[in-house]
C-alpha cells in the first residue's frame, strides 16, 4: 500500500489554480464580449445614419436618413431590425466569410428598442432648423448679426411709426368728415371764393385717386412681372397630419435667428430672382415664408403692405420734422380750405396732404425696391423723391438708388429676423418638399420621415465559456451573461 496524500493533495493544488485561471480567463473574455458589442453598435450607428438622402444633402446641405424604409410612416421596428442585423454581421463575420471557427465570445442579440428619435418636422420645424444652422456655422460672424440688429432696431422703430401713422391719418380722416358740414355752410356763404378754392389742386385727393388702381399696380416697375404660381398647402408639413418623434432643442439666440435667416436666403427665391420660371413651384418663396399664403401674388402684397408701411412711418416722421415741407403743406392747405377761417379744418387739411405725401413718396421707395435699388432706412432731403408739385408722379419709371441705401432683399432679411423663428422653419419644410418633389425619383418625398438623431437600446448575452466547469453543467447553473447597451448618435457628431 501506498499513500495517496501528496496526489490529492496535488489534484486540489491542480483544480484551485485550474478555476482561477479560468475566472481570469473568463473575466477578460466578459471584458471583451463588452466591448466587441460596444464597437459592433457603433459601427452599426455608423452604418446606419450612412444612408443620408444624397439629394437632400447636395440641395439643402443637411444630413437625414430616410426612417419609413420606403414607406411614409417611420417604422422604429425596421430601425432596429436593420441596425441588429448590421450588429450580427460585426460579431459573426465568420457567417459570410470565413466559414466556422471557435468563437469564444459566443454573443447572441435579444433585441433592442428605440427610446427616441428626432424627426425633420418635430417641434414645428425647428428640428431641422438645428440641422440648417449646423451647415451654417463658422461662415459669419457676430459683427455680421450685430450689424443687422441694429438695422432691425431702426426698421422695428419704423413699424411703430407706420402704426402710429396709420392711426393719426385714420383720426384726421374723423376730423375731417366732421368739419364737413361746416365747410359746405360756408361755401354757400362765399360761393365764389369756395370756387376759386376748388380750382386749385389737392394734392390728397390726387393720391386717393392713385389708391383705386391698387397697392400692386402703384409699386410695379415697367418690367416687373407678377407670378400668378400657387401651392397646395394641403399635401405639405403644414398641412396634413405628421409623424411624431420626441424633437431636440433648439437655440434661438441672435445669431442662430441670423444664421438661419442667411440660409433661408441662400436656398429659395424671392419676387427679384432672375430665374423664377421652375414649374409646380411658388416664386415668391421668401414672401411665402414671411406671409405663408398659397398664392404668390398674396405673398408678394403681404411683403409689399409691410414694406410701405415701414416706409410710411420713417417718411412721415422726417416730413413733419422737416419745416420747409410742413410750411409748403401748410400754404398748399391755406388756398384750399382757408377762405373758411376754420383753423382746424386748415390744420386736418394741411395733415392730410402730409399723411398723402409720406404714402406718395412710399409707393416710389418701395417702387424702386421691386426695380432692384436701394432706398435709405432714414430720408433726408438728398435722398427724397417727391416735391408737393409732383405728388401725383409717384408711378414714375425714373427711379434712383439712394447713397448708403439697402435692397429689396436686405428688407427681406431684416423681416425674417423679425418674424417669428417657429414660423419660418414650419414654411421653410413646405417648400423644401415642394422643391425636392421636382426631383427625380422623389414624387413622394416627405420631411416627417427623415431622421437626424436617434438613441436606442440593444440587448444581448453571451454564455460563459471558461467559468463553468463539466460538473457545473449538470445543475441549474446560470451561466448567461446579459448586456445593455445604450446608445444615442446624431448627425451633430459629424460637423
Amino acid at each position: 500500500m501506498r499513500r495517496g496524500e501528496l496526489s490529492v493533495f496535488l489534484c486540489l493544488i491542480i483544480i484551485l489554480v485550474v478555476s482561477l485561471l479560468c475566472s481570469v480567463v473568463e473575466i477578460s473574455r466578459q471584458h471583451g464580449v463588452r466591448m466587441q458589442i460596444r464597437m459592433a453598435v457603433d459601427a452599426a450607428c455608423e452604418s446606419q445614419f450612412a444612408a443620408y438622402d444624397r439629394e437632400l444633402l447636395r440641395q439643402f446641405k443637411v444630413f437625414f436618413f430616410d426612417g419609413s424604409m420606403g414607406d411614409n410612416n417611420i417604422t422604429e421596428s425596421e430601425i432596429i431590425s436593420g441596425i441588429k442585423s448590421d450588429v450580427n454581421l460585426m460579431l459573426h463575420p465568420s457567417d459570410c466569410i470565413l466559414g466556422k471557427y471557435a468563437d469564444f465570445y459566443k454573443i447572441s442579440l435579444e433585441g433592442g428598442s428605440i427610446d427616441s428619435i428626432a424627426l425633420a418636422t418635430d417641434d414645428e420645424g425647428m428640428v431641422f432648423r438645428q440641422q440648417a444652422l449646423m451647415s451654417m456655422k463658422g461662415r459669419y460672424g457676430i459683427a455680421f448679426a450685430e450689424s443687422l440688429l441694429e438695422e432691425c432696431n431702426l426698421i422695428n422703430r419704423n413699424i411703430t411709426d407706420g402704426d402710429n401713422y396709420k392711426k393719426s391719418e385714420d383720426e384726421n380722416k374723423q376730423d375731417l368728415q366732421l368739419l364737413q358740414d361746416q365747410k359746405a355752410e360756408i361755401d354757400k356763404e362765399k360761393g365764389d371764393e369756395a370756387k376759386k378754392a376748388a380750382g386749385n389742386q389737392n394734392p390728397a385727393a390726387v393720391v386717393e385717386s392713385q389708391k383705386s388702381l391698387g397697392i400692386l399696380e402703384l409699386v410695379k416697375p415697367e418690367k416687373f412681372n407678377v407670378s400668378q404660381k400657387q401651392m397646395d398647402l394641403s399635401v405639405l408639413p403644414s398641412g396634413r397630419t405628421l409623424n411624431k418623434g420626441n424633437g431636440l432643442s433648439s437655440a434661438t439666440d441672435l445669431v442662430s435667428n441670423v444664421l438661419f435667416n442667411e440660409y433661408l436666403m441662400e436656398m429659395f427665391s424671392c419676387a427679384l430672382t432672375e430665374d423664377n420660371s421652375i414649374e409646380n413651384q411658388i416664386s415668391y418663396q421668401i414672401e411665402y415664408l414671411l406671409s405663408g399664403k398659397e398664392h404668390d401674388v398674396d405673398n408678394l402684397n403681404y411683403v409689399i403692405e409691410k414694406l410701405l408701411l415701414i416706409r410710411e412711418g420713417a417718411n412721415f416722421v422726417y416730413l413733419i420734422n422737416d419745416g420747409v415741407k410742413v410750411a409748403e403743406a401748410e400754404a398748399v392747405a391755406a388756398l384750399l380750405v382757408g377762405y373758411t377761417g376754420l383753423v382746424p379744418l386748415i390744420k386736418a387739411t394741411k395733415y392730410a396732404i402730409l399723411f398723402s405725401w409720406a404714402f406718395a413718396e412710399s409707393v416710389m421707395d418701395v417702387k424702386r425696391l421691386l426695380a432692384g435699388k436701394k432706398v435709405a432706412i432714414i430720408k433726408d432731403s438728398s435722398n427724397w423723391q417727391l416735391a408737393l408739385s409732383n405728388i401725383g408722379n409717384a408711378a414714375s419709371d425714373v427711379l434712383t438708388d439712394d447713397n448708403n441705401g439697402i435692397t429689396y432683399k436686405h428688407y427681406l432679411r431684416l423681416l425674417l429676423l423679425l418674424s417669428p423663428q417657429k414660423d419660418l422653419a414650419k414654411r421653410c419644410l413646405d417648400l423644401i418638399e415642394m422643391k425636392m418633389r421636382m426631383t427625380e425619383g422623389y414624387d413622394n418625398f416627405r420631411l416627417d420621415v427623415m431622421v437626424c438623431q436617434m438613441a436606442f437600446n440593444m440587448k444581448a448575452y453571451s454564455d460563459s465559456v471558461f467559468y463553468i466547469l463539466p460538473f457545473m453543467r449538470k445543475y441549474s447553473w446560470d451561466s448567461r451573461n446579459k448586456y445593455k447597451i445604450k446608445r444615442s448618435y446624431s448627425y451633430e457628431l459629424w460637423r
